[in-house]
Formats: structure tokens, C-alpha cells, sequence
């Protein structure tokens, strides 16, 4: 049991228990180094996660632009409301569109942090895979880091998608207004009211993840214990 759950910290498959009797020896043909080959599988992990990372950080860098845009409309949308050059509507969806733009900004943050987690967790597989001695509380710290990390890009995104939701039903709102006076078109008003529809969705689907986020966890005294026993 307790080389067992060593085995699914380390994301081992070849550690046998020492109460066990030795494997028959195999042929040499079919002989085969299990850690070479968790050594081999981690370190293709990294790579795609690096790719990830990059292609995260690539549009991570792109979204703070475009948000950055959205946060200046914004202020110059005050100034021009302050001079009676836009109705509060308008200024009340900039702001909602800035608020959006918040969001958005630390969901991608939190994205490119957990990918690096992830990665830095990969490396240390790859060093036990390669023969460095196990250190269970380090590697159990290590892998809950990269487990928050994960959950805290989860908690951005559920924020990201509110303001989604905020945002597409002042929208959808101000549309059914603007279409009693065929201000906006029929079908101008059926994308705004699907648009709230999918992002109310996805919300949802965020929450539900980010409630059980966290679960599931062994506890490190539980894992001591067992490794000790």
C-alpha cells in the first residue's frame, strides 16, 4: 500500500512492494528500464506543456493589449460623458465592457502561471525518473502548489465568465429596449440574447469546477502515515 500510493505521487508504474516475490526474470529481448521510460514519457509531457506555456503566454500578452484598449475606451467614454457626448447607457456598457477587460487580464495571468507550475512539477518527475532520491513532503508540496495553481485559474475564469454574464445581459437589456423602436435589428437582439445564453452556461460549468476544485486532496500526515507503516 504504501509504495502504491509513492507510486501514484511520483506517477511511477514499476515500483514493486519489497514483501512481494521477484518477477521471474523475462528474455532479454523483452527486457525493458521502466524508468527509462517514465524518464522518456515525462520529459515529452514537458515538452508539449513548454509549448502550452509559450502559446499561453504568446496570447496572454495579446489579451492584455486588447484589454488595455478596452480600459482606455472606457476613460475617454467618461470624459465624453461628462461633456453630454454619450447617454449613461453607453457609458454604463463601457464600464461593464472594462470590467470584462479586468477579468480577462488575471485570467490570463493565472493561465500562464499554472502551465509554469505544471512544468516545474514535470521537471522534478523527470529528475526522480532519471534517479534522484524521492523526497515525499517536497514532492507533495510541489504537486499541491501545481494543484492551487490550477484551481486559481479556475476561480479567474468563473470571474472572467461573470463579467461576461454582467456584461451580455445589460446588453441584452438595452437591446430589447432599443428594439421596441427598431433601433437595432430582430437579429441584432437574437445574437445579444445567445451570447448571455452561452456565457451563462459556461459560468455555470466554471462554478461546478471550481467547487470541487480543491476536493479530493490526501491530506500529507494521511500520505506519511502510510509510507511509515
Amino acid at each position: 500500500m504504501r509504495f502504491l500510493l509513492l507510486a501514484l505521487l511520483v506517477g511511477f508504474q514499476g515500483i514493486v512492494r519489497a514483501e512481494d516475490p521477484a518477477p521471474l526474470p523475462a528474455p532479454p529481448v523483452e527486457k525493458f528500464d521502466k524508468s527509462a521510460i517514465n524518464f522518456l514519457a515525462f520529459t515529452e509531457m514537458l515538452r508539449d506543456v513548454q509549448e502550452d506555456h509559450g502559446d499561453a503566454q504568446a496570447e496572454y500578452l495579446a489579451a492584455i493589449q486588447h484589454e488595455s484598449l478596452k480600459i482606455d475606451v472606457y476613460k475617454m467614454d467618461q470624459g465624453l460623458y461628462s461633456e453630454h457626448a454619450i447617454s449613461r447607457d453607453e457609458l454604463k456598457e463601457s464600464e461593464k465592457d472594462r470590467d470584462t477587460a479586468v477579468a480577462g487580464t488575471r485570467m490570463w495571468r493565472d493561465k500562464v502561471s499554472a502551465l509554469q507550475s505544471k512544468a516545474d512539477h514535470l521537471r522534478k518527475r523527470i529528475d526522480i525518473a532519471a534517479g534522484a532520491p524521492v523526497d515525499i513532503d517536497g514532492l507533495y508540496n510541489d504537486h499541491l502548489l501545481q494543484w492551487q495553481a490550477e484551481c486559481q485559474r479556475i476561480k479567474s475564469a468563473v470571474d472572467y465568465a461573470a463579467a461576461e454574464v454582467a456584461l451580455w445581459s445589460y446588453r441584452v437589456q438595452n437591446g430589447r429596449t432599443l428594439r421596441q423602436t427598431n433601433a437595432i435589428s430582430a437579429v441584432e437582439l437574437l445574437e445579444r440574447e445567445y451570447k448571455l445564453k452561452a456565457w451563462t452556461e459556461r459560468l455555470k460549468n466554471k462554478q461546478v469546477q471550481d467547487t470541487t476544485c480543491l476536493t479530493g486532496i490526501p491530506d500529507l500526515q494521511f500520505v506519511r502515515g502510510i509510507l511509515n507503516s
